[in-house]
């Protein structure tokens, strides 16, 4: 089984020049605790809501005059839709994830989680 088997093809994406606000709503929104950030299609980077407490709300800065750019990690591990199982799960616990974008040709085109694998797996 491939990453390609279990990934969802809807991504949740917002462009680095959006303020941290849209960012938080969108996550709110979404139910969702990161967003890839993307321009074009191809994925720029990653922006959690820990990017967001600790690198904006705890010191006070202005989520609204503040961009997603500026907190965003620039190299997210990524997966790959021939990725294997293992190696999935492997790159995973290495940089103890439990979500990551799935890119092919430089641009984003899915995303996988640890609950897909597990509900593929019938582990969940």
């Amino acid at each position: 089984m491939l990453v390609q088997d279990i990934m969802a093809s809807d991504t949740m994406t917002i462009s680095p020049s959006a303020s941290i606000a849209e960012a938080s709503a969108a996550m709110l929104q979404k139910g969702t605790t990161s967003l890839f950030a993307s321009n074009g299609g191809r994925l720029l980077g990653i922006i959690t809501d820990r990017d967001i407490l600790y690198g904006v709300v705890a010191k006070g800065l202005s989520p609204t005059d503040r961009k997603v750019w500026e907190f965003m990690d620039f190299n997210p591990p990524v997966a790959y839709p021939s990725m294997s199982m293992l190696e999935l799960v492997s790159l995973m616990d290495r940089h103890r994830l439990t979500r990551l974008p799935v890119v092919k040709d430089g641009k984003l085109v899915g995303t996988v989680t640890l609950a897909d694998v597990a509900a593929k797996l019938d582990i969940a």
